[in-house]
């Protein structure tokens, strides 16, 4: 849960920490949640 939290929180925030972590690659971003919902 924590981590679907943190996707969610990536979601929010693109523009912080997320854009430090991948680069401001949505892409990646939005393939992380997908694999969190298939779990």
């Amino acid at each position: 849960m924590l981590s679907e939290n943190m996707v969610l929180y990536c979601f929010r925030n693109l523009g912080g920490i997320c854009n430090g972590k991948f680069i401001g690659s949505s892409e990646i971003i939005y393939n992380t949640f997908l694999l969190m919902i298939a779990r």
